[in-house]
């Protein structure tokens, strides 16, 4: 992966160190955007444009690159995190959804709410995320997948078919499919830390399954309340938590003796669960006319504060530091912020969007371009000073030769021997300094690249350049 080079972060110091203390990147569905937040201000810093109706997204483990998918352009937008852009468009089939990153980093898979168009076939993208190349499509049974996770170890993929009752089982390795008999409706999953266990909210089966990852067979079907929709896991794995839509209250599931071991009422329509990183307070979006968030004390099981919110407030995260409760307001174009020590809303972000829907956190901390961390104001000589390169300037063009997209790349101001190609942050190439190198892209038809080139070896690099390849 690319690491980020001092020219740049020299010329953009003062807004990098402001803006990567912790970005939050926020899918607007219909305003066709993905907002980048400064979570150090609570102001959007940013606005992506995307494809049209982006309704999920999902973040590589270093932060460094995002998938967003656009459920009625039959695409996935590939966002460069740190410059804030659209870098790459993925034609994919109908109605992307929801997705999910490996553990590693390396492959996305990408779910559909529509079939491919044959009875009884949904298909499972799966991209290489460091090309945004589609290595293969898995078929599953179906015409409507919900929610996916991966084991631990990223060598099962296990999906909620809502439309065919199952939990699918992909096996990352081989792409070969076991399916798994649930309740009617499969909706939402959630899995035990050690991945030993995997929880399934049956939607139209007013019930909660428990499947062995070990065997992959059902061991468990628990009834809950009407229509549970969203269901986690506390942070010790003692107990799952299933809002239920229709009864506005929350059941809670040992996970030792697999019963309900507390109702406990909450707003209207609960939708989505959280905890605190300790495991001591619940968060429940009550999406209906509530417009509010319970908060219940998971060791009495009681809702020990209603913090009022936006307009339907939907999905939440907690930060990483575990202070914060970011909720999507999806009826508005807002962002509440729940301050969990006290357990109010300390700022409401405006602007974000039309229907914000999703949240990912994006990267944390400026990068650090040398061993050094401060350096200083008056640089002092080596014993044999070397020469310091003036600034490369890159230019590009987009062309086509017999139906293949060539990015045509021209530099100046580079003094080595050879410099390295980036595209889309990673080496293509080490090629001689003559100024110029036509990048095969391997590609054909609408897609986007984003290039730099730098001394060879070294942290010295040009400007960024994005190349767009129409239709």
């Amino acid at each position: 992966m690319k690491k980020y080079h001092l020219p740049l972060l020299l010329i953009g110091f003062a807004f990098a160190s402001s803006a990567l203390a912790q970005t939050l990147f926020v899918p607007a569905r219909y305003s066709d955007e993905v907002a980048v937040i400064d979570t150090s201000t609570n102001q959007v810093v940013t606005q992506i444009p995307v494809g049209t109706f982006p309704i999920r997204i999902a973040m590589t483990p270093n932060r460094l690159k995002a998938f967003v998918s656009n459920g009625t352009s039959a695409s996935i937008s590939v966002l460069d995190t740190v410059a804030r852009t659209n870098t790459a468009t993925i034609p994919v089939n109908r109605v992307p959804g929801e997705s999910a990153i490996t553990p590693d980093g390396n492959r996305l898979f990408v779910l559909h709410q529509h079939g491919t168009g044959i009875p009884n076939q949904c298909p499972v993208e799966v991209i290489d995320t460091a090309t945004n190349q589609i290595i293969t499509t898995v078929i599953i049974p179906g015409h409507w997948a919900k929610e996916i996770l991966f084991t631990p170890d990223g060598r099962f993929a296990y999906i909620a078919n809502f439309s065919n009752d199952t939990v699918d089982v992909i096996d990352t390795t081989t792409y070969g499919v076991t399916s798994i008999p649930v309740g009617d409706g499969p909706r939402r999953l959630c899995m035990s830390a050690t991945g030993d266990r995997v929880y399934v909210t049956n939607y139209n089966g007013g019930s909660v399954s428990v499947i062995n990852t070990a065997t992959q067979q059902l061991i468990a079907t628990i009834p809950v309340g009407l229509s549970p929709e969203g269901i986690g896991i506390t942070p010790n794995g003692q107990e799952v938590y299933a809002g239920n839509l229709r009864t506005d209250n929350v059941s809670v599931i040992n996970t030792s003796t697999l019963t309900v071991v507390a109702t406990i009422p909450t707003g209207d329509r609960p939708q989505r669960v959280v905890f605190s990183n300790d495991g001591s307070e619940a968060f429940v979006t009550n999406a209906g006319t509530s417009n509010n968030v319970s908060v219940i004390n998971t060791a009495t099981h009681a809702v020990i504060n209603t913090i009022p919110v936006g307009d339907n407030p939907f999905v939440m995260l907690v930060n990483p530091n575990g202070t914060k409760v970011y909720v999507t307001n999806s009826a508005d174009t807002t962002i509440s912020v729940i301050d969990i020590p006290s357990l109010t809303v300390s700022a409401t972000i405006p602007d974000v969007g039309s229907a914000p829907f999703d949240l990912a956190f994006g990267p944390s901390g400026a990068p650090t371009p040398t061993a050094s961390p401060t350096p200083s104001p008056t640089p002092t000589p080596t014993a044999t000073p070397t020469a310091t390169p003036g600034p490369i300037q890159l230019t590009g063009r987009a062309i086509r030769i017999q139906g293949m997209n060539i990015s045509r790349l021209g530099w100046r101001g580079a003094t080595s021997a050879n410099v390295d190609v980036y595209r889309d942050g990673n080496v293509i190439a080490t090629t001689p300094n003559d100024g110029a190198y036509d990048d095969s892209t391997g590609t054909s038809g609408q897609v986007s690249f984003m290039y730099q080139v730098c001394e060879a070896g070294t942290e010295t690099c040009s400007n960024t350049v994005t190349l767009d390849f129409g239709p």
